[in-house]
C-alpha cells in the first residue's frame, strides 16, 4: 500500500492518497480504520477481480468506483502527451465533480486510490490541493514523491508498451499539468 494522508479537509477531517494493485490486505484495512478513513473512492475504470473489493462487505468502509478514463497506450515518449492524458482526466467533468463532492461531503477522512497511485490519483490530489490553495511548489514536490514508492512496483510489472514518461512521477510533469490546468480554467 502506497500511502499518504497530507491535508485536512477541515473538522479535523484528512484527505488521503494511495496505490493498490491488486486487492487491500487485513492489516491495510485495519490501518485505514486507525487512521479513521471511512470513505473509499476508486479511481480505476475496471476491477480486475472481486478479491480486490473484499472491505465493501466490511460495513465499517463507503465503497465508490468513480472510474478516471486514462489511455496508457501509446507510440510516443514526449511528456505532452502525458500532460495532455492528465488534461483529459480532468475534462471528464461530470465524474470529477461526483468525487470532488464524495470528498467535500465524507463523514470522516477519506482514501482515494488507483492503481499506481500515480496519474488518476495523482490529479485528484493536485485538484484537491489547488482548492486548498496549496501552492505550486508543494504540488509539485507531492506529485515528485510518487515516483519513489511505485519504482518497485514498475519494476517488476513493467510493459514495453507504455513510454517510460507515463511509468515516472517527474516534478516537470506536474508543473506542465498545473500550467496547461491554469491556462484553461
Amino acid at each position: 500500500l502506497n500511502y499518504r494522508n497530507y491535508i485536512a479537509l477541515g473538522y479535523s477531517r484528512y484527505f488521503n492518497r494511495a496505490s493498490c494493485q491488486g486487492g487491500f490486505s487485513k492489516n491495510e484495512l485495519d490501518y485505514l480504520k486507525q487512521q479513521n478513513i471511512s470513505t473509499i473512492i476508486d479511481l480505476r475504470c475496471h476491477r480486475s477481480s472481486r478479491g480486490d473489493l473484499d472491505f465493501v462487505y466490511d460495513n465499517y468502509f463507503q465503497y465508490y468506483n468513480c472510474g478516471l478514463v486514462i489511455r496508457l497506450f501509446s507510440t510516443s515518449d514526449d511528456v505532452c502527451i502525458l500532460v495532455n492524458e492528465y488534461m483529459n482526466i480532468v475534462g471528464q467533468h461530470t465524474v470529477i465533480r461526483d468525487i470532488l463532492k464524495l470528498i467535500a461531503d465524507a463523514p470522516n477522512n477519506v482514501l482515494v486510490y488507483c492503481s499506481w497511485g500515480k496519474d488518476r490519483t495523482g490529479i485528484i490530489a493536485s485538484l484537491v490541493l489547488l482548492i486548498a490553495g496549496v501552492s505550486k511548489e508543494n504540488i509539485v514536490k507531492d506529485y515528485a514523491m510518487t515516483e519513489c514508492e511505485i519504482y518497485t512496483f514498475l519494476c517488476t510489472n513493467h510493459d514495453d508498451r507504455i513510454p517510460d514518461s507515463f511509468l515516472h512521477a517527474e516534478a516537470s510533469y506536474m508543473e506542465q499539468f498545473i500550467d496547461s490546468f491554469n491556462r484553461k480554467y
